[in-house]
């Protein structure tokens, strides 16, 4: 099925099986409403949306296709509701170029690359979605992509089940990010995204981490209960951390080597199995009106060469020390 130039109309409560290419194309300027359709077993994508399409694609299944379950390039912008892309050997969802749209209430599951994948400068807006099961990662957004994302639950992805890569902007807001086998938020790159009031739990190594050149900002989030560290920052990352709670991890609360220098400011860091706070090998940053608690290690571990400044935070003993300090470790302690 292919739609073109200003192309209408309803499409509705069709199977569109086995095509050898895309399953069903809109592109130039066609607005379609598409719903209530089956569209899998395809050679190449299920759906794709190029030039300036736009529509509404909604209640329809895409599944089992050997590229993408949706993919959408250069300016194309539509509302997809209460779609299920399920099992395609590809990426769920590919956005690439330019291109926006809205996405609610889907459910992507299962996919073989990642459930979400946004590419280039592309900027959608997911609300309210299901990102679950995938053979990979849940929500990739790389290269100079951004997009606003509130609200999923992005659930057990085999790799990770969020990465945020190159220098994508994205805003993640009052997701759920729990139970993957490979990592909660893995941030690399030069990314410098956003992430407030998220909630990352059960993940089984690092609910966050930053690495590279990363600049983000945590803000507010709830990072718990994970199998490794909480958040680990390293690498030549620095960053805005405020305001989050960190607690109950099986090793360090947060981790921060390599040349590493995060602004951490009141952040509640308790009930870890391993310190509260480890900084190490050359690391520094600023650490301000913090409080750890409940650690069954020291508080504060400074080791290696590292030289953080720490002032104004509470530190209270509970497992080996509060403070303790390596014999090369350097830093500023004031006010705690």
């Amino acid at each position: 099925v292919v739609l073109h130039d200003w192309s209408k109309g309803t499409y509705a409560n069709n199977h569109v099986i086995g095509s050898r290419l895309a399953g069903v194309g809109i592109r130039d300027h066609a607005d379609p409403i598409f719903t209530g359709n089956l569209v899998s077993e395809g050679e190449g994508s299920g759906l794709v949306l190029l030039g300036d399409a736009t529509g509404v694609i909604e209640n329809n299944r895409f599944v089992s296709n050997t590229c993408a379950g949706i993919g959408i390039k250069g300016n194309a912008c539509a509302l997809f509701d209460r779609n299920v892309v399920t099992n395609n050997q590809g990426y769920g969802v590919w956005l690439q170029d330019t291109s926006r749209g809205t996405f609610q209430n889907n459910s992507v599951e299962g996919n073989g690359k990642a459930g979400f994948a946004v590419s280039h400068q592309a900027a959608p807006r997911l609300h309210s979605n299901r990102i679950t099961g995938g053979k990979q990662v849940g929500l990739l957004v790389q290269n100079q992509a951004g997009g606003h994302y509130e609200a999923n639950i992005i659930s057990n992805n085999k790799a990770v089940n969020v990465m945020l890569l190159g220098h994508s902007n994205a805003t993640l807001l009052r997701n759920v990010i729990n139970d993957s086998a490979g990592g909660g938020v893995l941030i690399r790159g030069d990314s410098t995204c956003t992430l407030r009031f998220n909630t990352m739990e059960g993940n089984y190594r690092a609910n966050a981490a930053v690495l590279d050149n990363s600049k983000p900002t945590l803000e507010e989030n709830v990072i718990q209960n994970g199998m490794g560290r909480g958040l680990v920052i390293t690498g030549n990352a620095a960053g805005q951390y405020i305001g989050n709670t960190i607690r109950s991890h099986s090793l360090a609360g947060v981790y921060v080597g390599g040349n590493a220098e995060p602004h951490m400011v009141r952040n509640i860091v308790c009930e870890s199995g391993a310190s509260g706070i480890v900084v190490e090998d050359c690391a520094r940053g600023c650490f301000a009106d913090n409080s750890m608690s409940g650690n069954a290690s020291a508080a504060v571990a400074v080791q290696g060469n590292a030289a953080p400044v720490m002032e104004r935070n509470i530190v209270l003993h509970y497992g080996k020390g509060g403070i303790w300090l390596g014999e090369k470790a350097g830093g500023v302690f004031t006010g705690n």
